[in-house]
C-alpha cells in the first residue's frame, strides 16, 4: 500500500516523523484459520509518531560489510479497526516504545557505499505489533524508508517508492 503524500510528515526540526493512514482496506475473518471462513471488508486507521532523542548510536560490522549510524528514538502508535458490516470498532490504547533507533542523522543523512553499489541494498523502518484479543495473533504495522532504492523494482516491476507501509497478520518466521 503506497503512503499518500499527506500521510507522512516531518517536523520543522526534522526530529519528529508522523505516519498517518486512514481507511486502509483490510479484511475481517473471525473464523480463521478455518478453510471455509468467510471474509468481510474492514478498515484500519493508525498514526505512528517517531521522535528522535538526539542520542547518537552506531553499529558496525566490517566482516559483514555493515555500517549504521543514527539516533535513538521513541515511537507511539494508535490504531483503530472498523468492521462496518457488524458495526464494530476497536481502538487501541496508545502504544509506546521505550527506545528504537532512527537511521542516519535525521537532519543530515549520511550514506557510505561499501563494495559495489548494486550489490547491497538496505532499507530501514519501524514495525509495531499488537495482539488482537479475539484472534490471539499479532497485527503488524510496518513502515520502511528505502534510501538506496535506485534500480530497485517493487512487486509490480515499477521503481520502488521511497516510503512503504505494510500491514500483516501473524508472526514472522
Amino acid at each position: 500500500m503506497p503512503v499518500p503524500d499527506a500521510g507522512f510528515t516531518l517536523s520543522g526540526d526534522e526530529k519528529t516523523a508522523t505516519l498517518k493512514v486512514t481507511n486502509a482496506p483490510i479484511i475481517d475473518q473471525p473464523r480463521w484459520p478455518a478453510m471455509d471462513a468467510e471474509t468481510t471488508p474492514a478498515f484500519l486507521d493508525f498514526q505512528l509518531v517517531i521522535c528522535a532523542t538526539g542520542e547518537p548510536v552506531k553499529y558496525e560490522n566490517r566482516y559483514q560489510q555493515y555500517r549504521f549510524e543514527g539516533f535513538k528514538a521513541n515511537a507511539q502508535l494508535e490504531a483503530t479497526v472498523r468492521v462496518p458490516s457488524i458495526d464494530f470498532t476497536f481502538k487501541t490504547d496508545p502504544l509506546a516504545t521505550s527506545i528504537l533507533t532512527v537511521p542516519g542523522a535525521v537532519t543530515t543523512p549520511q550514506f557510505e557505499t561499501i563494495g559495489r553499489q548494486s550489490a547491497f541494498k538496505t532499507s530501514t523502518g519501524a514495525e509495531v505489533r499488537f495482539f488482537m484479543p479475539v484472534l490471539n495473533v499479532p497485527f503488524r504495522l510496518i513502515f520502511a524508508m528505502n534510501p538506496q532504492r535506485g534500480g530497485v523494482l517493487d512487486n509490480d516491476l515499477k521503481p520502488a517508492n521511497k516510503y512503504v507501509f505494510r500491514f500483516a497478520v501473524g508472526s514472522t518466521f
